[in-house]
């Protein structure tokens, strides 16, 4: 007699029961009860129904699966009297298909206990029979507790993770998969690689992996091997046993000292001396290092996080990058996008920085007028998001009117835009830049300390400018005026 479509065999009504001991112990979960004989099928059925619960019953693991594809259970028992390989690969098939489903599994023979061992993620109970109704109803309440101590985890973690990606601006396909990328990274402390062009915010994703991961309340130390010589790179990066006149005769600690337990970023390793790179490279292998000049080796605990402007991968083929570095580093590849490539994020961006402008001086925001805008959009931003916050930063710093107008981001833009009607169109650099001062000391009524501090460049370098554009010399009569020249 083939039993396999007896599903609901609680159809009639559940039972309820009265004022009496068992009042408070009631079940609320719908399980799918999976047995291979009927009468133990049945029993078990019998028993969840006795304590408030409703069961639907199938006879194999494959009439389990197709129910679980269509309906949500809060958990799976699965009653099994088989024996041998094949039984305990059904069930394993069956509990690693339905997550996050939790299971239980009355194990009549020895076989099923072997599923212990395979199973990572997914809940998953075995237990011997005989499983009395009080005693399943005991079970249950356990793997159900656990299982929502599991989700609200799960859901908690990933409410966290989003807000610490929070600083990952934009709602572009691109912006969504770099911060998914970034939570997966996170995960762990495998070494991590993040390529992209200038400008498109490495040093920001490295942050937020540090803040994500379990290294977070550790230090997070970065080394820019772009600014520094080979020597003076090998010192910084391992430390050396010299002694250190500037730290009262001790020991100078290289970066992977400073960020033990914690993060250590090497920004630009492209730039690393190959000597270096087989050093570092060895470290990464081995997990531990010495200072230069110690006999003795220090056990490396950091997260190592790596960036670079190229595809690695080529440099290593052309014989510009150590292979066996880049094995080490590129376990996990993280690339960020150039702004190019999600120009849709460039109004979330710039109202980022305006607010973030704001909250620094303490005023309202700018507003963007539509003409502000489609030059942003339609420019072609070779420096990428951080040439964005640089052209925000000095339109806000030359003028305190209440809105960013196309004139104060003009000057600062590297190329003309799309703006075809716009007077700037065609004008050198060195014009824009002239331009761009005049204005900004005018605006300053020829305070050139402010004006300095609002183009950001030093005063000796501003009036310099001013002295070439026919300005008398600071301090004399008419000095925020240009010469007047005969005609």
């Amino acid at each position: 007699m083939d039993h396999r479509n007896d599903h609901n065999l609680n159809a009639s009504p559940l039972k309820i029961y009265g004022a009496d001991v068992r009042q408070e112990q009631t079940l609320t979960a719908h399980v799918l009860v999976v047995g291979d004989q009927l009468d133990s099928r049945t029993a078990v059925v019998d028993g969840l129904v006795e304590f408030g619960g409703r069961a639907t019953a199938v006879h194999s693991p494959a009439d389990a699966e197709l129910l679980l594809r269509s309906q949500q259970f809060d958990l799976v028992i699965y009653n099994v009297h088989e024996d041998g390989e094949s039984a305990v690969a059904a069930m394993t098939a069956l509990v690693t298909s339905s997550q996050p489903t939790p299971h239980i599994v009355i194990a009549h023979t020895a076989a099923p206990f072997a599923m212990i061992d395979k199973m990572q993620s997914q809940p998953c109970v075995v237990i011997a029979p005989p499983a009395n109704p009080e005693m399943l109803y005991s079970i249950v309440q356990q793997v159900l507790t656990h299982a929502e101590m599991i989700a609200e985890n799960t859901r908690l973690t990933r409410q966290l993770a989003q807000r610490g990606t929070h600083d990952i601006v934009g709602n572009s396909a691109a912006i969504s998969e770099l911060r998914l990328r970034t939570l997966r990274c996170a995960d762990g402390d495998a070494p991590v690689l993040i390529q992209g062009e200038p400008g498109t915010g490495k040093q920001l994703v490295a942050r937020v992996l540090h803040d994500l991961g379990s290294r977070a309340h550790r230090p997070f130390i970065t080394l820019d091997c772009s600014i520094l010589t080979a020597a003076h790179l090998e010192r910084e990066l391992f430390g050396d046993t010299a002694v250190d006149s500037f730290r009262g005769g001790e020991p100078r600690p290289g970066r992977l000292d400073l960020a033990a337990g914690g993060t250590l970023v090497v920004q630009n390793i492209d730039e690393m001396a190959f000597m270096i790179q087989a050093d570092f490279a060895q470290v990464l292998r081995e997990r531990r290092f010495r200072r230069l000049g110690a006999t003795e080796y220090r056990p490396l605990d950091t997260h190592i996080i790596t960036t670079t402007r190229y595809d690695l991968d080529h440099q290593a083929r052309q014989g510009l990058f150590r292979e066996d570095l880049l094995k080490q580093i590129a376990s996990r590849i993280l690339p960020t996008p150039a702004l190019k490539n999600h120009r849709d994020d460039i109004a979330a961006l710039t109202e980022h920085f305006l607010r973030n402008i704001a909250l620094k001086q303490g005023k309202p925001a700018k507003r963007i007028p539509a003409a502000t805008m489609d030059i942003l959009a339609n420019y072609a931003w070779p420096g990428n998001v951080q040439e964005l916050e640089n052209l925000i930063e000095r339109g806000c710093a030359i003028d305190c009117g209440p809105k960013l107008t196309p004139e104060l981001i003009r000057p600062w833009l590297a190329a003309p835009t799309q703006d075809h009607n716009s007077s700037e169109t065609g004008m050198s650099l060195k014009e824009m830049e002239r331009k761009l001062i005049e204005s900004t000391f005018a605006r300053f009524a020829g305070n050139r300390e402010k004006t300095a501090q609002a183009l950001q460049i030093g005063l000796r370098t501003l009036s310099g400018k001013l002295r070439d554009y026919g300005y008398p010399p600071r301090g004399g009569p008419g000095s925020n005026q240009p010469f007047k020249r005969a005609a």
